[in-house]
Formats: structure tokens, C-alpha cells, sequence
């Protein structure tokens, strides 16, 4: 088994006209896990991942991908963007939607190769019987499908997600979250992004929340620092119902750790001040 991690991220910083998008991040993902991204909208998901896909550069800090430059392990690793449907009445079907995936750089002809591969995505995403449907006469989730069977067109060994379950109804959602789960359970290392603390509950295996800064928690739940993250708490303002109301529990730090946590800053919270008087006090005499 190969441990070259699939992620490694060491003090990495990225600016936009002088003001960070990221900073100090620190990640370490292993091979064969599915990371849920988390963090609201602007919060430097969408940078993180350019910057996994080397479309950017880091201000300062090291990116590597499946243990190489990110440019070069570019042709390594699946990507399905965010918003990535187009517009409807494109001309287009859904097996040449596919055949993109397959097309390398300098080579803009498919070969007869690249149309078994396609067909063979189209498989696993359960769409092969609509390969010859244009892809506008789909629905949102048939076409997520379609989109995510490009990004594996290519036999990647990363795939990266971005808002996958955007824009679709609840059906389709599920049904897209079975398939990523059965996609891990073959082996495939999964990162994908949402400002939707929901995809928790969905058989991932870690989460990272990012909001510039970044926290990861290597097992599927939302811890206090998280929460704190995510939604700027502040001491121990975070009460669980806030944030659980329709989620399964168990994507949850348990409830007495959130309430012992919660104490604990409200205990920091009051000693700073009292601290601060004593010392002034002390200083007087």
C-alpha cells in the first residue's frame, strides 16, 4: 500500500491583492479517505481547491498532491467544479460530455480507447443507457451524474468535488451521496466541498472546516472549535440545537462534550478580566 498521503498542505498561505484567502494551512490527508469540506460561503473553500489543482500558487507554504508538484499530479485527479451544468440547450450528449474527461493535453481527438472509457464512467455512475440523450434533457441530478462520470473518465486517484449536491432536489441529493459513498468503498480518495453542514451525516470519514483558517478533525463529526469556526461562537454561545435541528447526532461532538466546552470559555472568558485586575492591582502596590 502506498503512504505517500494523497494531501499534504504545510503552512500554506494564499492572498488576493494583499488580503489572505486562506492562511496557515495545515493538512495531512491520507489515501483512501473522504473529506467533507466545510465553511461558508467566501470563506477560501473554492481557493483551497484551486490550490490543490495548482491553479494557484501559495503567498507561502507547500502544496503536494498525491506526493508530487499539483501541476504535475494535475492528470492524476478528477475534478467536478462548482455550477458545472452549463447552459440547458447545449448541443451536446451525454457520451461527448463524458469524452471530455478523456482528452489530454495536446490531443483533441478521442480514440477509440478513450470511447470505452467513457462508456465504462457512464457504468459506474449508473448513466450508460442515456449516453446517446443530450445532456440538456436531463435532469439536475442525472446530469451530476453525467459530470462526475467525466471527472472519473480519466481513471483519477483524487477526486475533487466542488458543491456536487448544488441545485439539486432532495431525491437527487441522496441518491448522489449513496453514490459517493459506494465510489469510497471501492477505494476512491474523495474531497468535496459545501457550506452545507448536512453532507456530515453522509458517510464521510473526516471534516475540515474552513473559514481562511483551517481545522481538521479526522473522524466524521463537528467539534466545538469547528462550530466556533463555522459560525464565529464565541464563549460557548454554540448551543448544539443551533446547528443540529434535522441532523443525525452522531455527526455531532456528543452533547456533554459541547457543554463542557461551552464552560470552559465561559470560565477563560471571565478569568481574563479578573486576571487583568489583578495584576493591575498588584502593580499599584
Amino acid at each position: 500500500m502506498n503512504d505517500t498521503p494523497a494531501l499534504e498542505l504545510t503552512s500554506v498561505t494564499f492572498s488576493y491583492n494583499g488580503a489572505p484567502a486562506v492562511q496557515d494551512v495545515n493538512l495531512r490527508l491520507p489515501r483512501g479517505d473522504y473529506l467533507a469540506v466545510l465553511g461558508p460561503n467566501g470563506g477560501g473553500k473554492t481557493t483551497l481547491l484551486r490550490l490543490i489543482l495548482g491553479l494557484e500558487q501559495p503567498s507561502s507554504g507547500t502544496v503536494r498532491v498525491l506526493g508530487d508538484d499539483p501541476r504535475r499530479a494535475r492528470p492524476r485527479i478528477g475534478y467536478l467544479q462548482q455550477d458545472a451544468h452549463g447552459p440547458s440547450a447545449f448541443p451536446i450528449s451525454v457520451l461527448d460530455t463524458v469524452l471530455m474527461g478523456c482528452i489530454g493535453s495536446g490531443r483533441w481527438r478521442p480514440t477509440a480507447a478513450d470511447h470505452a472509457l467513457a462508456l465504462e464512467s457512464l457504468s459506474r455512475v449508473g448513466m450508460r443507457d442515456f449516453a446517446a440523450r443530450r445532456i440538456g434533457a436531463l435532469s439536475g441530478g442525472q446530469r451530476q451524474r453525467v459530470f462526475i462520470a467525466r471527472a472519473l473518465a480519466s481513471g483519477p486517484d483524487l477526486l475533487l468535488l466542488d458543491e456536487p449536491a448544488a441545485s439539486i432536489d432532495q431525491e437527487g441529493r441522496n441518491t448522489l451521496f449513496d453514490f459517493m459513498a459506494e465510489l469510497h468503498e471501492r477505494g476512491m480518495t474523495i474531497v468535496m466541498v459545501s457550506h452545507d453542514i448536512s453532507v456530515v451525516s453522509r458517510r464521510v470519514t473526516s471534516v475540515a472546516c474552513v473559514n481562511r483558517t483551517l481545522h481538521h478533525h479526522p473522524s466524521p463529526e463537528i467539534t466545538y472549535e469547528m462550530a466556533k469556526l463555522l459560525y464565529g461562537c464565541e464563549d460557548g454561545e454554540c448551543p448544539v440545537d443551533l446547528i443540529a435541528h434535522g441532523l443525525p447526532h452522531r455527526v455531532l461532538a456528543s452533547e456533554e462534550y459541547w457543554h463542557k466546552e461551552a464552560e470552559a470559555a465561559r470560565r477563560n472568558a471571565a478569568d481574563v478580566p479578573a486576571a487583568a485586575s489583578a495584576s493591575t492591582e498588584g502593580g499599584d502596590a
